[in-house]
Order: structure tokens, then sequence, then C-alpha cells
């Protein structure tokens, strides 16, 4: 008897082992099936800027084109809305993370699933997830946003762009991450944040509104004091710039209207101040920069402009 009971206990335990080994196996599995937003950017195929349409990224299967020039995205608990609930999109149609790809030419306003709103500017790319999780929030962004956080002191927000991190609770703030730009930068609006280079929080900083860190190619983060409303002033429609290279205003200028606007060396090295209405016709902006400025305009063809430096004449020949 006491053999046969040595034997049931040596099955229990047994049992009892292999429950435990299955559930922690089947917890490792749970675990390795959640997505993760870094492995997703690596696999996302790069964006093309250079589309007419904004291009809405559902899933593999599904794609959205938004041929407005300024589009609303709008996620809420069971639905996605596109301009307004022009378009409705139930939320079981999309994947874990969306991408939203703004080409040159366009913008696009997209409110997330927690409240937070993004203006997103030409040429630049968000990704995103359609729900967030419980314990964070985190979006990889390429190209220029003003972002308003929604506050949620349970569930700090992070913003990557590949070569900086961005930690808020609750705030409102300006990122500027292209690509082939050799400084990339944050512009606090209100509230506070952290920025750090990727992967190195250990070498953060903390700034706070008025102040803008930039992240340079040695990789090492300076904190200026700027007017930080006019980082924004795209979301309105115009363009300031103070003391600004050409070649800087006219890249911007580019981007905003999709065209493309070839400058000689020696009128990109001009410096300008002032303030461009963008609701303009880009040819009437361009024109308004040649009367002000030693300039000289030529229309090579639709969408194509040449700026040549011509101390002589301030006007359009």
């Amino acid at each position: 008897m006491l053999r046969l009971q040595l034997r049931r206990l040596g099955i229990g335990i047994a049992a009892a082992a292999c429950v435990a080994l299955a559930m922690a196996s089947y917890h490792r599995l749970q675990l390795a099936s959640v997505p993760d937003i870094e492995a997703f950017i690596r696999q996302a195929e790069a964006p093309v800027f250079t589309q007419k349409e904004v291009q809405l990224v559902l899933s593999e299967q599904k794609t959205l084109l938004l041929e407005t020039q300024k589009s609303t995205i709008r996620y809420d608990s069971t639905a996605i809305q596109i301009n307004n609930a022009e378009k409705t999109i139930p939320k079981k149609e999309a994947a874990t993370f969306n991408q939203l790809v703004v080409p040159y030419g366009k913008q696009t306003t997209l409110t997330l699933a927690d409240g937070s709103r993004v203006w997103i500017n030409a040429g630049s790319r968000l990704i995103y997830p359609v729900v967030f999780e419980k314990q964070k929030r985190e979006i990889y962004v390429e190209g220029e946003i003003y972002m308003e956080v929604a506050h949620d002191a349970e569930r700090p927000f992070s913003v990557h762009t590949g070569k900086m991190d961005v930690c808020v609770l609750g705030t409102k703030f300006y990122i500027s991450s292209y690509g082939r730009d050799r400084t990339q930068e944050v512009v606090l609006l209100s509230g506070s944040v952290s920025v750090a280079p990727a992967g190195r929080p250990d070498h953060g900083i903390r700034i706070v509104p008025g102040q803008q860190a930039v992240l340079g190619a040695s990789e090492t983060l300076e904190v200026h004091e700027v007017q930080a409303e006019s980082y924004i002033s795209w979301i309105y429609g115009y363009l300031p710039f103070d003391n600004d290279r050409l070649s800087n205003i006219l890249e911007r200028l580019a981007r905003y209207y999709n065209c493309r606007i070839e400058c000689t060396p020696e009128a990109a090295a001009l410096t300008l101040s002032g303030k461009l209405d963008l609701k303009d016709d880009l040819t009437e902006v361009l024109k308004i920069l040649s009367v002000t400025a030693p300039i000289q305009l030529q229309i090579i063809s639709p969408g194509n402009f040449r700026i040549d430096y011509n101390p002589a004449s301030s006007r359009l020949n």
C-alpha cells in the first residue's frame, strides 16, 4: 500500500511538472507572439514619397489611397474614419500596426486610438499600433510632425525616429527627422520631454517649453532657446524664417508643394528673414522671394524652377 501511494505521488508530481512546463511554454509563446514595433519597422518597405496619394497601409492586403491635399484620419473604439467619416473602415480589417505615408505636396492629421493628435507634413512616414498596449504607447516617425499627446500617467508615450528616442507623458512638441537631413530636432511647446540618442537612454536630456534639442552627426545632443511656435507654422499655412539660408527655405517649399527647385551655390548661400504664405500658388510664392532678394527666377517647366543669384536686380525678369 505504501509503495502504491508513493507511485501515485510520483505520478502527481510529474503531472504537475508537465502542467507547469506547458503553461510556461504557452506563456513564452504568447510573449513571442506579441508584435514589436521595432521588428515591424525593420520589415516594413521603404516609403515612396513621390506618389500622388497619401497611403494608409492597414495590412499586407489592404492599402487606402487618399487623394485630397489635406486629409484627416481618426481611430476610435471600433473603426477608422477617413475625412470626417466620409469613409469608415472597421478596425478588424487593420493589422496590429498601420503605416501612414504622406507624399510631397500633401498633409494629414491623424487622431490615434488614445486621443493623441498628430499633424504630419509632406514627405513623412508614421508607423503606429491600431490599439496601444496597457503599459506603454510607442510610434515611429520619419519626417516632420507636430503632436499633442493625450495625458496618461500610467502609459508613457515614446516617439522613435531611428536616431532619437523621445519620451513624454502629456505634451505638445514638434519633431523633424527627415532621413537625409544631417541633424534631427525636437522642439517643445508645452509640458516636458526627455530626448536621447536611439538606444542610449543614459545620454538623454530633458527640455522645457521654448527649447530645442538637436542631434547632430556626432550623435550628441545640444539644447537651444527658440521661438517654438514658428516650427509648427506650416499647420496654419505659412512659413516664417529668420536669417535662414535660401537653400533651406527652398527645400521646405519643394517638400510642401511637391516640386523641384534648382538653386545656384551663390543663391543658396543667401540668408533671408520674413514670412511666406503657403496657401498661394508656388509660382507666386517664388515671385515674392525674387522681388525681395537679389535672385532671379526661371520657370523651366510646370513644377520645375531654377533660382540664380542676381546682385544687379531683385525683380523677376
